[in-house]
């Protein structure tokens, strides 16, 4: 697993983390004194840490998920609600565990397999945001939840239910399996698009959904601007 630090550390260098047993923590044959140590208690699957800056402090934040978290069935093939974890950057960050972290982020329902990463700025407001997705909501349909970042030492903080995003997008099917989203200028009209592949619609080809900036609407699948559908292969 690799992160690319802030600041604090080299910049633009690729250190190594090691996982055990839900416990992330620096590599020993690596020199991250400033780096957190976090444990999750349940499962951290991946820890993205880029120079996405959330609140425009020139600073890089820390983004945990934790896709079995309370809940949801149990044994193997067991998922849970899904929860993650914002740690904001800075001189003061310290080991900690989770429950201690700026902002939490809960799934809405058990099995919801929440994931999520910190991403480039969604709005085209100057700052970075955090999408959290799950591929398992409503019967497979998934959805997409955009928290946005903005001013201040903490603009997204405390406890947050994944239905208080300030933007959702959701499969229109069961099935549909929302993936991560890409962002990008697809119709170069100089405002980021969001393109969600759907790996379980059209009966299983899959599709992309393509939504045009930057007046994003929280809405379904079915109100993309765009669709491409797969084909049967035969």
């Amino acid at each position: 697993m690799l992160f690319k630090p802030n600041n604090l550390l080299e910049y633009e260098t690729v250190y190594t983390i090691a996982v055990d047993e839900g416990r992330v923590s620096p590599s020993e044959s690596t020199n991250l004194s400033k780096a957190s140590v976090i444990d999750t208690t349940y499962n951290a699957n991946f820890i993205t840490m880029l120079e996405n800056d959330v609140n425009g402090d020139g600073l890089a934040n820390i983004f945990v998920p934790a896709r079995t978290w309370q809940g949801g069935t149990t044994g193997e093939g067991g998922t849970g609600r899904g929860r993650c974890y914002l740690f904001y950057g800075g001189d003061g960050i310290v080991s900690k565990n989770a429950a201690a972290a700026d902002a939490i982020i809960s799934g809405e329902n058990n099995d919801d397999q929440m994931w999520g990463f910190l991403s480039n700025d969604v709005n085209d407001d100057g700052y970075s945001d955090l999408i959290s997705i799950s591929i398992s909501y409503g019967n497979g349909r998934g959805r997409i939840y955009v928290f946005y970042g903005g001013t201040g030492d903490m603009p997204i903080s405390g406890d947050i239910g994944a239905a208080n995003a300030d933007l959702i997008m959701t499969g229109s099917a069961d099935n549909d399996i929302f993936l991560f989203p890409y962002l990008g200028d697809v119709n170069g009209d100089g405002y980021t698009d969001i393109a969600v592949p759907a790996s379980g619609c059209n009966t299983g080809t899959g599709c992309v959904y393509v939504f045009f900036g930057p007046d994003f609407v929280s809405e379904t699948s079915a109100g993309a601007d765009v669709t491409l559908t797969c084909l049967l292969y035969t």
